[in-house]
């Protein structure tokens, strides 16, 4: 850690960004001086340090080791920090800012994304870990990551909980990605007890729509979105579990859908609603054309789990592997850098669903995550058994399951309301 005691007096130049428009410099490098230089003074601002020589020594150093840039980028950064030094500190010129460029040491990113994916871990599992173990790199800074420990962990998690008020389920999620770091990557075994400030426990109750605002929220729908809509709130599945259901996965004759690699890697049945079939069949029709065109094109088939795709190489590119909502535009695969037809995303179909409810004038906030809500709410009105409705949702804990039960519950019923009896 940098002693702020000893570091030089503080360097305050409070019109350094109207003396760099002012500058001679090309636009495009006043762009990039203006962001490093604001990531700089941000930086020293949570780190609670002055500007001084070592402070850009350190953070020089801080972004090197986290964000691992090719030579030219740390050139650029270095070059912006160079020169609002030089102006903050009235012409003197800096010699002793490194101009060490990045180590070609593997960091400690790639040391995670190579185990996350040896292991066979979902994408989105792998962004939410390297996510959180950089918000602890960046708050253990300029101690190197591979320095830190778990006293660090547990001032990490306390800060989350004390200073960004995030709730008891972020900050398990916290908590799993640097454990995961500590004893995959480093081979550390964590304490039997960590001492960190924990998170409030928040009890909310889950928002859930009439059957009549369902009705107006479909019907403000049109197209693709709208099927969505109507087999998420037919089937009560995760918006991930609907965009990634492929056309084997749907059993028209014995009238199920089956979910694949849900939540906890687990797969189940789901009823399918029977007066979705012939809708369903028509869009697979359509489907299918993007199918054949993109065999004719030679474009490499659809993404397959790493052992499905070494055991059956050709697999992706049979039908009954395609996505039952493939996108309309090809893209990139961001592991193997295939480009090939991916599902479609998710936050086209989110957002329409807001902007239907507000079309709709349903005052509630409403995101695609209610129609799962509705769809095991209504089912336990109409009388379904909680443990069937528990095993439809694919939940671990019946404890999950009985939330909905205090969300049928009409608070007060049969009792007289006194401002009624004025």
């Amino acid at each position: 850690m940098i002693n702020t005691e000893k570091s030089e007096s503080p360097l305050t130049f409070p019109g350094w960004l109207d003396s760099l428009q002012a500058s001679e410099l090309p636009e495009s490098t006043k762009q990039g001086f203006t962001i490093t230089i604001r990531w700089y003074l941000g930086w020293c601002k949570r780190k609670r340090l002055r500007a001084s020589v070592e402070s850009i020594q350190a953070f020089l150093e801080t972004i090197k080791e986290e964000k691992r840039p090719s030579g030219h980028v740390y050139g650029k950064w270095r070059s912006a920090l160079v020169w609002f030094f030089k102006h903050a500190s009235k012409g003197r010129v800096i010699s002793d800012i490194a101009e060490s460029k990045p180590e070609p040491t593997q960091s400690w990113e790639q040391a995670l994304v190579e185990v996350l994916r040896r292991r066979g871990l979902s994408f989105n599992t792998e962004k939410t870990y390297c996510y959180w173990c950089r918000k602890f790199a960046e708050y253990c800074a300029p101690m190197p990551m591979k320095e830190a420990g778990f006293e660090e962990l547990n001032t990490f998690l306390s800060f989350l909980a004390t200073k960004k008020c995030i709730t008891m389920s972020t900050q398990k999620q916290a908590l799993n990605a640097v454990i995961f770091w500590f004893k995959q990557v480093r081979s550390m075994d964590p304490p039997k007890s960590l001492l960190f400030k924990k998170a409030r426990i928040k009890k909310n109750l889950p928002v859930v729509l009439h059957v009549n605002e369902i009705r107006k929220l479909i019907e403000q729908l049109r197209g693709t979105n709208q099927l969505m809509a109507r087999l998420q709130y037919g089937t009560g599945m995760r918006v991930s579990d609907l965009v990634r259901l492929r056309v084997k996965d749907i059993d028209f004759e014995n009238g199920y859908i089956l979910v694949r690699f849900g939540k906890g890697q687990k797969d189940r049945h789901v009823q399918l609603p029977r007066s979705l079939v012939s809708d369903l069949k028509k869009h697979l029709l359509k489907a299918e054309d993007l199918f054949n065109e993109d065999r004719e094109n030679g474009i490499a088939g659809v993404y397959l789990p790493e052992a499905l795709e070494r055991k059956y190489p050709k697999a992706g590119e049979r039908w009954i592997w395609h996505w039952v909502f493939p996108s309309r535009q090809l893209s990139v695969d961001p592991r193997s850098g295939i480009k090939r037809r991916h599902h479609v995303s998710t936050r086209p179909y989110q957002a329409q669903i807001v902007k239907a409810c507000m079309k709709a004038g349903i005052q509630k906030r409403v995101t695609s995550h209610v129609l799962r809500h509705s769809y095991a709410t209504h089912l336990l009105e109409a009388g379904a058994d909680i443990r069937t409705v528990q095993e439809l949702l694919g939940h671990s804990q019946l404890d999950t399951t009985m939330i909905y039960t205090h969300v049928m519950a009409k608070p007060g019923v049969g009792v007289p309301i006194p401002l009624d009896a004025l």
